[in-house]
């Protein structure tokens, strides 16, 4: 922690606390720490949200996989993972912009095609709840369909095994699943939940991708050409013209990005040093 966190937080406090309440303590260091209200907590809401990062990560760790990078739109993703029907269609929306994707689907609906599903039994979990019966079950459970189970479990949240005349009941963590994804995905799993993107790029994703990249290089010009966050300015540019495709096609996207009052292609401009060699003069408006 800072040293002067401590200072700081006694400056907001005067300022903003002490000045709208003149009989709150003198200081904020004389105050007791707040008590949450437990009755306010939405346990339904906290627990999406918390899935919401979980899939985010996973996201992110099978783009990592992939090395695609993440300015680049994919066309979908597939989610597997026990909460997922009962979340807010406004906190998918967010884990869709996260991970840059048009579309997000149930892996259940299309898995059996996506990846080869293979399980081992959790030894450490399940002997700590069935004892000597953990040999029995894992017999069971590597003779069980793993993609059928697989699937089972992550839609009802546990799955009941038979084995001899009795049943155990299996968690997510009571399994240890592996996921191949088949030649154009990229699957990221752990603790029963998973994320698999398609890798397919389209020209038009393609050319969206580029688009991200134009805006990209066009703020570090800005920033490096010391302009203001506000100001508006001109560009004139060359390139590819694979680039050249993707800034004609999102011209007017980019220019509001990027705050351009034009944004014209002059062939005399030389080409770039940066990523997509994108040659850039901006000028302040």
């Amino acid at each position: 922690m800072s040293p002067m966190v401590p200072f700081i937080t006694e400056h907001v406090w005067q300022s903003l606390i002490r000045a709208g309440e003149p009989t709150a303590p003198e200081s904020v260091h004389l105050t007791s720490f707040p008590e949450a209200q437990i009755s306010a907590i939405n346990a339904q809401l906290s627990s999406s949200v918390a899935l919401s990062r979980r899939l985010v990560e996973l996201g992110r760790a099978a783009r990592a996989e992939s090395k695609i990078k993440i300015r680049q739109p994919l066309s979908r993703a597939l989610v597997a993972a026990a909460g997922w029907s009962e979340m807010d269609a406004e906190i998918r929306e967010h884990i869709q912009d996260e991970l840059n994707v048009l579309t997000l689907d149930l892996l259940a609906d299309e898995g059996e095609e996506l990846v080869s599903v293979a399980i081992k039994a959790n030894f450490r979990t399940i002997g700590a709840r069935y004892g000597a019966d953990v040999q029995g079950i894992a017999a069971v459970i590597a003779n069980t369909d793993a993609t059928a189970l697989v699937k089972a479990l992550r839609t009802n949240g546990t799955y009941p095994l038979h084995y001899g005349s009795n049943v155990a009941v299996l968690t997510a963590e009571d399994l240890v699943i592996t996921e191949t994804p088949k030649e154009g995905w990229s699957v990221s799993s752990h603790s029963g939940e998973s994320v698999a993107l398609d890798l397919t790029l389209t020209p038009e994703l393609i050319q969206a991708g580029l688009m991200r990249e134009v805006i990209r290089t066009i703020q570090e010009q800005r920033k490096n050409s010391g302009f203001n966050i506000s100001d508006r300015i001109h560009v004139l540019w060359n390139s590819s013209e694979e680039v050249a495709s993707a800034i004609s096609l999102y011209s007017a996207q980019i220019s509001e990005e990027v705050l351009a009052l034009s944004i014209i292609r002059d062939t005399s401009v030389g080409i770039g040093e940066n990523e997509i060699s994108l040659g850039l003069l901006l000028s302040k408006a």
